[in-house]
């Protein structure tokens, strides 16, 4: 197994088989690959609705199989697309994973802009403190803005 992060100060990983290869590390002729998220999927009941509040949200394109939603060329080669995967009932329960949305400018306005395309607040037992705000979209999955733009 390949390790890509750096464990200790002096640069080597610890833990039962890991080989390791870092990226100032030259000498296996070959540069440091990591995994990048290429898709994010989401089970939908109602496609066509999950579609225009996504492509609406993200600024991304809708296919012609209105399932997937390809970003703009100006998000670069690495932004990932979305599957809006058709399903018959909703997933029960709290998903297990969600995107954090990162806004261009004012958090506060990307929340109503959000909310305006169908989103909700969602209460959680934030203290109002947190860095982010929870959002659900109109079928009930949780995301979150950031309150202020991130870099990447």
């Amino acid at each position: 197994m390949w390790c890509a992060v750096v464990l200790d100060g002096a640069g080597t990983c610890r833990g039962p088989g890991l080989r390791c290869r870092h990226a100032n590390d030259s000498s296996h002729g070959r540069p440091l690959m990591v995994a990048r998220i290429g898709q994010w999927t989401l089970d939908v009941v109602d496609g066509a609705r999950m579609a225009q509040f996504w492509a609406a949200a993200l600024g991304y394109r809708i296919d012609d199989d209105g399932q997937h939603l390809w970003p703009p060329p100006e998000a670069g080669p690495h932004a990932p697309s979305v599957w809006l995967q058709p399903v018959a009932e909703p997933t029960p329960g709290k998903n297990r994973g969600h995107p954090d949305l990162s806004p261009e400018g004012d958090g506060e306005a990307e929340v109503e802009r959000l909310v305006g395309l169908g989103a909700r607040r969602v209460e959680i037992g934030q203290a109002g403190t947190e860095g982010f705000v929870v959002l659900a979209d109109p079928e009930g999955n949780e995301f979150c803005v950031f309150r202020e733009p991130r870099g990447g």
